[in-house]
C-alpha cells in the first residue's frame, strides 16, 4: 500500500457521502471492479469496493464508525496501491502498527453536511489518488 486517504470528521458532516460521490465519479471513468460493492453495517449508503483505476488499485471503505472495521480493512487490503476511508473523530488514532504499510497519508476534514464542503474534499481526495 502507498497511500491512505481519511475522510474524518464527526458524526453526520457526510464522510459517506463524499465517498459515494467519489466512487461515483470514479466508476465511469475506465475503472475495473476487483471486489465487488457490498453494502455493510445498517446504512445503506456505507459500502466496500476495491476497484482499479489508472493502473492502481484502490480499497474503499465508507463505513468509519468502528475503529476495529477501519483497522482489519486497512490490514486486510494491504495489497491496495491506495485506500480511501472514512474515520469519525471520535478515535484518536488509526493504529499505528497498520500505518506502517503507507508511504503517504493524507487526512481531509469533513466540517459539514452540504454540498460545498462535499465537493471540494471530493476534489481533494480525487487529486490524491
Amino acid at each position: 500500500m502507498k497511500k491512505i486517504l481519511v475522510i474524518y470528521g464527526k458524526s453526520s458532516t457526510g464522510k459517506t457521502t463524499t465517498i459515494n460521490d467519489i466512487f461515483i465519479k470514479l466508476s465511469p471513468n475506465g475503472t475495473n471492479i476487483i471486489e465487488p460493492k457490498t453494502q455493510i453495517g445498517g446504512d445503506s449508503k456505507d459500502f466496500t469496493v476495491v476497484l482499479s483505476y489508472n493502473n492502481q488499485s484502490i480499497g474503499i471503505l465508507s463505513m468509519g464508525d468502528k475503529q476495529g472495521d477501519v483497522d482489519d480493512f486497512i490490514n486486510n487490503h494491504k495489497y491496495c496501491d491506495v485506500i480511501l476511508i472514512a474515520y469519525n473523530e471520535r478515535f484518536k488514532t488509526i493504529k499505528t502498527s497498520l500505518l506502517q504499510y503507507a508511504d503517504l497519508i493524507y487526512k481531509f476534514n469533513k466540517i459539514a453536511a452540504n454540498d460545498t464542503d462535499n465537493a471540494k474534499v471530493r476534489q481533494d481526495v480525487i487529486s490524491k489518488i
